[in-house]
């Protein structure tokens, strides 16, 4: 179903037995049920061997750069699943059930349900899927067919949840829709910046994942504490049929603080934090000299903002990628979004273009867009963004 520089995505039907009270979130009527099968992505990466390269001709993920992204990607999935219970917690506290239309969504990152290690060349079955894949899709298919590896070859298999098609690919239409997946976005990284210190570091729309349906569910988040607020805020945001995941942590930043969360008592004399930040170190010049997309003037921003020094926490990196988002949305999406958010900001100007000819009103209007949309970049973290 899919590729990427460094691996192969596959669709795959997996036996899952709900463990733990927050799989109730997929479960009708808030009860865990008993052993089913479910629709996961497989995301499958070659790593450790310096003699093949990997299906771009790219030298294979080392084994620190997967540590790295197995505990990001496991990280973050249970941030999502601590973050959905508190929500739940908070509703029966107050003696506030949830509605049939609302969802405590807490967090959009991937949840993780599995991550193994294979030895060997990949299965016929996945040939044969790669095979028809790239049939179907010969312009999206840039990699060599996967069946060169030899028998020592390692594997690391994510099993993750499905989590529909590309923002690239995903038919927006309405500013109300996009305005709902830029707040998802920016709630859930606002809550990783402040429990887990992370940066994305490469969160193009291709590592946006967008599913609809055909209900309008609210989403419950938290809204972070920040300077004018002293105490996390239940925030309730309409989803407009719209939901967004976020995957794919190989470049990402996080402090996973294992001592802190796993635990009892005090920390070990020899605790040192620094052990527990993970980072990759953007050293291929090539990721820094593309043209012909915005993406690739957030990498140069991103080595700017850290001056190279990669294992810091820089959360204004977040922010670029946000503004990257909302300026893909706004120019490449529907006309009618921008229509929309003109007509909002004519709106909001009221009677200073009251009178005004028509053209002079559009003018003006674009105008405040145009200064909303410097207020945001200027934000230094997620967190203010909201």
């Amino acid at each position: 179903i899919g590729e990427a520089t460094y691996s192969e995505v596959f669709s795959a039907q997996w036996r899952y037995v709900p463990r733990t009270r927050y799989d109730r979130f997929n479960s009708k009527k808030g009860m865990v049920k008993g052993e089913r099968l479910m629709q996961v992505a497989l995301k499958i990466i070659p790593f450790g061997n310096s003699g093949v390269k990997s299906g771009t001709g790219e030298p294979q993920t080392t084994l620190r750069d997967l540590y790295q992204e197995i505990g990001a990607t496991l990280a973050l999935s249970r941030l999502s699943e601590r973050e959905r219970a508190k929500l739940q917690e908070a509703r029966l506290q107050h003696k506030s059930p949830l509605s049939p239309k609302e969802r405590e969504l807490g967090a959009n990152f991937v949840k993780a349900f599995r991550v193994c290690i294979c030895q060997g060349p990949l299965p016929a079955p996945l040939l044969r899927a790669w095979d028809r894949w790239k049939s179907e899709y010969p312009d999206l298919c840039e990699n060599t067919r996967p069946d060169y590896y030899p028998q020592n070859q390692l594997f690391a298999v994510f099993v993750l949840e499905m989590g529909g098609e590309t923002l690239e690919n995903a038919m927006i239409s309405t500013w109300k829709e996009a305005r709902s997946i830029i707040r998802q976005l920016a709630l859930s990284m606002a809550l990783a910046e402040r429990n887990s210190r992370f940066e994305h570091r490469d969160l193009h729309w291709g590592n946006i994942m967008v599913t609809r349906s055909n209900s309008h569910l609210t989403f419950l988040y938290q809204l972070p504490p920040s300077e004018t607020r002293q105490r996390s805020t239940l925030l309730s945001i309409p989803s407009y049929k719209v939901r967004c995941t976020i995957i794919d942590y190989t470049l990402s930043r996080l402090h996973i603080d294992n001592d802190e969360n796993d635990m009892v008592g005090t920390k070990p004399a020899n605790y040192d934090a620094s052990n527990n930040v993970f980072y990759v170190a953007l050293k291929d010049e090539a990721l820094f000299r593309g043209e012909g997309d915005i993406q690739y003037d957030v990498y140069r921003q991103m080595r700017k903002c850290s001056d190279g020094k990669w294992d810091g926490f820089y959360p204004k990196t977040n922010v670029l990628w946000l503004t990257y988002v909302l300026h893909k949305i706004i120019t490449t999406k529907s006309p009618a979004i921008r229509d929309e958010l003109t007509s909002f900001a004519q709106s909001k100007l009221g009677a200073a273009i009251a009178g005004a000819p028509e053209e002079i009103k559009r003018a003006a209007s674009q105008e405040l867009v145009r200064r909303w949309v410097a207020e945001f970049e200027q934000c230094e973290s997620c967190t203010q963004v909201l």
